[in-house]
């Protein structure tokens, strides 16, 4: 998988009138202390693994709007990096269930605000 950056290499550049960089500031690195998560049948996402997420989300996006987020691939590759330290599976069904709405919500306020 390719290094995937955060969201806020694109709005501060929009924001700024300008492009950013250092593009180092913007990777999105494993969530603190997610290289095994917490012990327990169904432990729930911390608000720092739920934004490594979206930023990834964010992060695939802007490659290409086209991303299919219901697919294993966007995931597996996920797990790859070792963006919340679970299993791929985990998080898709994060994705799905949870922060897909969050990210479409803040999808249709960034359009509706740029118009």
């Amino acid at each position: 998988p390719e290094a995937v950056y955060s969201r806020r290499l694109v709005w501060g550049g929009v924001e700024e009138g300008r492009m950013e960089t250092n593009l180092a500031r913007y990777l999105v690195k494993p969530a603190a202390g997610s290289i095994k998560p917490p012990s327990g049948a169904k432990d729930r996402y911390t608000i720092t693994e739920d934004k490594a997420l979206l930023d990834y989300g964010w992060s695939l996006w802007f490659k290409s709007n086209k991303v299919k987020f219901g697919g294993d691939k966007v995931w597996e590759d996920a797990a790859q990096l070792g963006i919340t330290g679970r299993p791929w599976q985990s998080m898709k069904e994060r994705w799905k269930k949870t922060l897909s709405h969050k990210f479409n919500k803040d999808l249709l306020n960034r359009y509706q605000a740029a118009k």
